[in-house]
């Protein structure tokens, strides 16, 4: 199997249009992925159920627009762990923050819900290699005017077995390479929840078998996998890596990996640390 290291997803066409505020303003939000349940069972996750205005977890995600590269630019996922830091995947952000954009709200389209936060600083890992430490926090500026409600952390000193993981994400939902639409259904909020049953545990990772059509894709790099801790409550236990599959799997129908963030408490602190004192 190949890990699709960057599962980022890129687009051109539409860049000077939502960066101008033709589509979006200014405002934090997007990234990629599908999550989806309906009733018992589950549908085609690549393509997840949208999240109202009133979701719960929407003041908890953002959109991440990486603008480095000139007439492009790649959408990416992130979750607040405090009101002003985000946690992604350091292949997510570029070397310059003024070069990441980051905006909130449920749909990159919907020019009067999208709201823009100001990037102030970011730090990747130090150890980061593609599919090794895959990791990274941005430090935006408050706005007293934009609800935010930051994600607890999942204990390090406990992994809870037998869990669904319940993830977020903008990217794309639709797996059709041949599709015709670039965007493939990406711009919008949505989740799915992932039975215990496709889901292990290797090292610092969680590996998500996705060869029954549901799990995440591109854009959805960064995004969050919540699980639910002793106390009933969801807490951020990975973030979105990157999609194993091997020649004969259609796009984003292989494996997903999510770093296990627990094994990362120690680097997270110190780097909240290192933002406060700078």
């Amino acid at each position: 199997m190949n890990l699709k290291l960057n599962f980022r997803l890129n687009f051109k066409s539409i860049l000077i249009l939502i960066l101008s505020g033709g589509i979006l303003s200014c405002a934090p939000e997007k990234s990629g992925s599908s999550f989806n349940i309906k009733s018992d069972q589950y549908e085609n996750i690549i393509g997840g159920q949208d999240l109202s205005l009133k979701s719960e977890m929407s003041p908890t995600v953002a959109v991440l627009l990486d603008t480095s590269s000139a007439g492009s630019f790649s959408i990416c996922t992130g979750t607040f762990i405090r009101k002003n830091i985000i946690l992604t995947a350091a292949h997510c952000v570029p070397e310059n923050s003024e070069d990441l954009a980051v905006k909130m709200g449920n749909s990159l389209f919907n020019e009067q819900e999208i709201k823009t936060l100001n990037v102030l600083k970011i730090i990747r890992h130090k150890d980061y290699q593609p599919g090794k430490n895959d990791l990274a926090l941005v430090l935006i500026q408050p706005d007293k005017n934009i609800f935010i409600k930051p994600a607890a952390l999942s204990d390090a000193k406990k992994y809870f077995k037998n869990k669904n993981l319940l993830l977020f994400g903008y990217g794309d939902n639709e797996i059709d390479e041949a599709a015709s639409d670039d965007l493939k259904g990406a711009g919008s909020l949505r989740k799915l929840i992932v039975s215990a049953e496709y889901i292990s545990h290797i090292e610092n990772k969680f590996i998500i078998d996705q060869s029954h059509g549901f799990g995440a894709c591109h854009g959805d790099s960064g995004g969050p996998a919540f699980i639910l801790n002793a106390k009933n409550k969801y807490v951020l236990a990975g973030v979105a890596s990157g999609v194993r599959q091997t020649a004969d799997q259609t796009d984003c129908t292989g494996q997903s990996e999510y770093t296990d963030v627990s094994k990362f408490q120690t680097w997270i602190s110190q780097s909240i640390s290192d933002f406060n004192r700078n």
